[in-house]
């Protein structure tokens, strides 16, 4: 964070503003409601969001400001993930007493003047687990412009379909031939349940206009970049959102992301919740599998017996039976898929959820 020119255009920081940048720096793509005392805070751009979707005033002060009690958490995120946005709640994780043995504690280098504060959840349309701080009426409302639907993430791969025209079969001139393979996840954040699949689709994307049809996902996970998500598949989507899944937001992940850096204040669980790597390939079927491994999501087959990382089936055989299946069975686009959503719900900090 280049504080000399934030200081620059707003004035002197203060402890609390910099914590508020460091965070910010690590979602910048997500508006940060930041914890002071009883209230949350809404800063700088995350402020005129606010203003506009929530219809608040600004606060007094050099800065764009906003903020509501803490009682009002689960109304007013709500209604901002309702407008799109996706929501950080930031805590503080510490008293002013245990700062104080904090400081205390360190005896070399700059010592901390403002408590700890972390990201402790990222709700977006799509991992809405319906807490008992979350507004519930939109899982109550069993109407047909219902918002709340799955989170989807899509692996495409275009096939070659050139055929020479020795292989044309007049007697099969209804079969249509596949252009692409879909791996596809879908996750129910408030129930748990997963679903994972692989098939093949033909030029009118029959298959995944069903799937969008009968799933109805209120988030849509692609790869973004010149190997991820064709035009045809975004414009399937696009076509999908103006008429039966208007309120569906489309998230581009890239086959290259960074990790957030947790700023948790014991050492031994910033590791736990920390990418070993600071950037992660989410769609890599091989890292996404290193990382169920390593937070231990599922049963070691065996805990005496070392994981053999050249192994892709090693050390699975009490994990649950479709995931095993799909990694067996060769379903690298489905693990693909599985991959970009377990990064996103460790991003949004519910993966253990």
């Amino acid at each position: 964070v280049n504080y000399r020119e934030i200081e620059r255009v707003s004035g002197k920081l203060t402890p609390a503003a910099q914590q508020w940048w460091d965070i910010k720096s690590n979602y910048a793509d997500t508006l940060l409601l930041f914890k002071t005392g009883k209230f949350y805070e809404i800063y700088q751009m995350d402020a005129d969001a606010a203003v506009s979707v929530l219809g608040f005033n600004y606060m007094k002060g050099p800065i764009a400001h906003a903020g509501f009690p803490e009682i009002g958490y689960g109304k007013f995120c709500e209604k901002l993930v309702k407008a799109g946005y996706k929501v950080a709640r930031v805590e503080q994780t510490e008293t002013p007493d245990m700062l104080k043995e904090r400081k205390k504690k360190i005896k070399v280098g700059k010592k901390p003047s403002v408590v700890n504060r972390e990201v402790c959840s990222i709700v977006s349309s799509g991992t809405r687990t319906f807490c008992y701080m979350d507004d519930i009426s939109s899982l109550e409302n069993t109407s047909i412009n219902n918002d709340v639907g799955p989170l989807l993430a899509i692996k495409e791969v275009l096939v070659d379909s050139n055929t020479s025209s020795d292989d044309t079969d007049d007697s099969d001139i209804d079969n249509v031939k596949p252009v692409c393979e879909y791996g596809i996840t879908i996750i129910n954040a408030a129930t748990g349940v997963i679903s994972i699949g692989q098939f093949a689709d033909d030029i009118l994307r029959s298959r995944m206009n069903t799937l969008l049809t009968n799933y109805s996902p209120s988030e849509i996970l692609v790869e973004n970049g010149t190997n991820g998500a064709s035009e045809t598949l975004l414009s399937c989507i696009k076509s999908a959102k103006s008429s039966f899944l208007p309120m569906c937001k489309v998230e581009k992940v890239n086959s290259m992301e960074s990790s957030p850096k947790s700023t948790a204040v014991d050492p031994s669980i910033r590791k736990q919740m920390q990418r070993p790597k600071s950037d992660v390939q989410p769609w890599n079927k091989l890292e996404t599998l290193e990382e169920l491994h390593r937070r231990n999501y599922f049963p070691r087959a065996s805990k005496k017996v070392e994981i053999d990382t050249s192994d892709v089936a090693s050390g699975i055989s009490r994990w649950p039976s479709v995931l095993k299946a799909c990694i067996e069975g060769g379903a690298d686009l489905a693990m693909s898929s599985f991959g970009a959503v377990l990064f996103y719900l460790q991003r949004s900090l519910i993966d253990q959820d």
